[in-house]
């Protein structure tokens, strides 16, 4: 027969309906990368995407409302636990264990959860709001001074105020002032870092390595990474293309490291 909708060109291996039919989800599990699309039939229309590394079991839940993937042992030696999504691919729980067998869902007849489209997608609780709040700024009636500088100005107006005494020095514009103590105040700044260098300087320890031992160290990390790496690729995991250039440099690094010790 005839197509009647297609879902486009992606690398997926598995269709997993939703208990009331409304719901897919199309997983790339096993060999590929687990990548996940969440559709609602009825509408015809993607939902959500997530992905779920390492998944051997997967399944819906009786509501129809989350999806959950699971790591298995033997299948997966590492890393074993489950994930559950919503139907809009948001993950909502996590749990890991150090052996995991099987994971199912509690088992709820037909008539117990009804068919329902989608509900409205929640925003995140912790999302920032936009913006910035505006300043505090208090009541003050009409008529009232805005300010300390305010009061004052008005107390020397009225000859209540401190009175100013007559400078016997050249007289320079007030630009000139400001520069001139924009000038002092960087003078200052820069005199107090250059101590704070120096004493920085004086109080940094002295490394009880040498240059050599070091590498050394480094070396030896990076072997130990690789290590584990290989764990992973005898329990058959995936490894992606930074661990496999990781991989490809073990016998140089143990090359250095026998030069080194």
């Amino acid at each position: 027969g005839d197509p009647v909708f297609q879902f486009g060109e992606v690398h997926r291996n598995t269709i997993r309906w939703s208990p009331q039919g409304r719901f897919l989800c199309l997983g790339g599990f096993g060999n590929l990368s687990g990548d996940m699309d969440f559709w609602d039939i009825n509408k015809k229309k993607i939902m959500g995407s997530n992905k779920a590394n390492c998944a051997v079991d997967f399944s819906w839940s009786p509501d129809g409302r989350h999806f959950m993937t699971a790591t298995l042992s033997p299948r997966m030696k590492v890393d074993n636990g489950i994930t559950m999504y919503t139907y809009y691919g948001d993950k909502v729980f996590e749990k890991s264990y150090s052996e995991l067998y099987s994971a199912k869902w509690r088992p709820r007849t037909a008539d117990v959860y009804p068919d329902r489209p989608q509900s409205p997608r929640l925003k995140s609780l912790n999302k920032e709001r936009e913006g910035k709040p505006k300043a505090f700024v208090p009541y003050r009636p009409p008529g009232a001074p805005r300010s300390r500088a305010a009061e004052r100005f008005r107390a020397e107006r009225e000859g209540s105020g401190p009175k100013k005494i007559a400078s016997t020095g050249p007289v320079i514009s007030k630009a000139a002032a400001r520069r001139q103590r924009k000038k002092l105040a960087e003078a200052a700044k820069a005199a107090e870092a250059e101590g704070k260098t120096a004493a920085e300087a004086q109080n940094q320890p002295v490394s009880k390595y040498s240059e050599s031992e070091k590498k050394l160290r480094k070396l030896k990390k990076q072997l130990k990474a690789i290590v584990e790496i290989e764990k992973k690729l005898q329990s058959g995991v995936e490894l992606n293309e930074q661990q496999k250039d990781k991989l490809s440099k073990k016998s140089e690094i143990e090359t250095q490291i026998q030069e080194l010790s």
